[in-house]
Parts: C-alpha cells; structure tokens; sequence
C-alpha cells in the first residue's frame, strides 16, 4: 500500500474527536491516486465503522484486541505490525494525554526504528499536534 495511513482513537466506546481531525489532515497530503486508510484498534473494533465510514476515506481497518481498556503494549505491536504489513507512505497518529505510548517521544522514536527497520524505507510519522506544521511545511514531491 502507499498512500496515507490514519490511525482512530477511541475511549470507552466513543470516537475521539482527534480521529476526525487526522481524516481532515489526510486529505491535505494525500497524492492523487493515493488511498486513506483508517485503522481503529479496540476490544469492539467494528462499532466505529459507522462514525468512520465518511467522504475521503477508501477502507477502514479494523483491529480486535483483547484488552477492554487502553494498553500501550498491545496498541503499540498493534500499529507497528499494521505499518510494517501495509507500508504506508504517511502514517497519522494522533496524541493524548492517556496515549502514553504514543506520547513518549523515545516510544515513538523506537516504533519509527522498528517500522524503518522492517521496511528499509524512509517513513513520516506525526501526531496531531504537528499536523498543522506538517502540512505547512509538506512537500508532496519528498515522497
């Protein structure tokens, strides 16, 4: 897969908002010919295809883990297995405060080493609170 990966963020069953956010964000770098792929990570996955299914997005990933609450462990393995299998060419995750895993900066700098490693190509990954910077600064060419 190339194109633009997004991964949704839910808590106690409901869609956060940052999830949205990161569609909208999607849209503004993704090339033509590029597909938008969300995935959601979760003990319900499916529940969320609904306030997914939305203008912009080609195919929703969903990801059934045991846990019936957050675990960075498990969200961690979850999305550096789906990165590492899909290869997308922009990777958006969104950030926080109970996203431990994906707040840690040293966290997030081994899951890029370990995605990097497994594919042997340069990647983006961003949280939302560096999407407007991001997008200021993108260059669709530096793909």
């Amino acid at each position: 897969m190339s194109g633009v990966l997004v991964i949704a963020e839910q808590r106690r069953g409901e869609l956060r908002p940052q999830s949205l956010e990161l569609v909208t964000a999607a849209q503004a770098v993704r090339r033509e010919g590029d597909a938008v792929s969300v995935a959601i990570i979760g003990a319900a996955p499916d529940a969320f295809i609904p306030s997914l299914s939305l203008a912009g997005i080609d195919e929703i990933v969903t990801i059934k883990v045991a846990a019936a609450e957050f675990d960075p462990e498990t969200v961690e393995g979850a999305v550096a297995a789906l990165i590492a299998q899909r290869k997308p060419d922009v990777v958006l995750i969104p950030h926080s405060v109970d996203e431990s895993v994906r707040a840690d900066a040293t966290q997030r700098r081994r899951l890029r080493n370990e995605v990097e490693h497994s594919r042997q190509l340069p990647m983006r990954l961003a949280h939302a609170a560096l999407v407007p910077a991001i997008l200021g600064h993108y260059d669709r060419n530096a793909r």
